[in-house]
């Protein structure tokens, strides 16, 4: 079920972040970098994930709107959840 939820907010960041919602394919492609990543935690595999995606850095954190920080929390505490498992 961690995994589950983990994967919905990663899913709902890349959402924000490109304005429209994510076919299944593209859900498969976002799945495939995170697999790909050899970042050694969850969240940053995500980050890496979420930033090949787009093709665009995430900006720091003082320059997010809140929905975005709200999100990007999320993940990562549902990534940190999985990695505990």
């Amino acid at each position: 079920m961690t995994k589950l939820r983990f994967k919905k907010s990663l899913f709902r960041v890349v959402e924000f972040l490109t304005k429209r919602e994510l076919s299944d394919q593209a859900k498969k492609l976002i799945v495939y970098y995170f697999n790909q990543s050899h970042a050694p935690t969850s969240r940053e595999k995500a980050i890496e994930a979420i930033e090949y995606y787009i093709q665009d850095k995430i900006p720091p954190s003082e320059y997010l709107p809140k929905a975005l920080k709200a999100l990007l929390e999320e993940m990562a505490l549902e990534a940190d959840n999985w990695d505990s498992e």
